[in-house]
């Protein structure tokens, strides 16, 4: 039991790193628009996963060093990554049931809600123009998300961390 928490602890900070590489990866400019957002995805597909260890405080912390990561305000990610995490605990149960083009239905309307939180913030505290490229990369995330979360379950079945379900 101890070497599956510790297995399953070393995946999820593996898949985290990973995630946080492929997010300061620079885009050209051109397509920036579509730079998808690799830490709330790998974050909502543990979430969903394993909710008992990867949980609100995670998403807390996670949203600290991204923020340092990135350079934003200090807690403005972590804010949105709490409020995603409670966001997807409240309908966990429904998750569990549901097929994953619903799952990826309503995980783009949570990301939608989390990138028009952080477009409202921006707006309030710096005068900006609306533009709708600023929500492309909703459009990659809803590809990219069933197939992350395919993958990721994949890692876990294969270490025999969890069963199919």
């Amino acid at each position: 039991m101890k070497n599956v928490y510790f297995l399953h602890t070393c995946i999820a900070y593996i898949l985290f790193l990973i995630a946080f590489i492929l997010q300061s990866i620079p885009w050209p400019q051109n397509i920036y628009f579509l730079k998808p957002s690799w830490v709330y995805l790998v974050y909502s597909c543990l979430v969903v996963i394993f909710p008992e260890k990867v949980n609100i405080g995670t998403g807390f912390t996670l949203g600290i060093i991204l923020d340092l990561f990135v350079g934003s305000k200090l807690g403005i990610q972590a804010f949105l990554l709490t409020i995603l995490s409670y966001l997807i605990i409240i309908k966990l149960q429904w998750f569990r049931k549901v097929s994953l083009f619903k799952k990826t239905c309503l995980m783009s309307f949570f990301l939608f809600l989390i990138k028009f939180i952080i477009f409202s913030y921006i707006y309030l505290t710096n005068y900006i123009t609306f533009q709708i490229s600023y929500f492309g990369n909703i459009l990659t995330d809803i590809v990219l998300w069933p197939w992350i979360f395919a993958v990721i379950k994949k890692i876990f079945v294969f270490f025999k961390i969890i069963n199919r379900y």
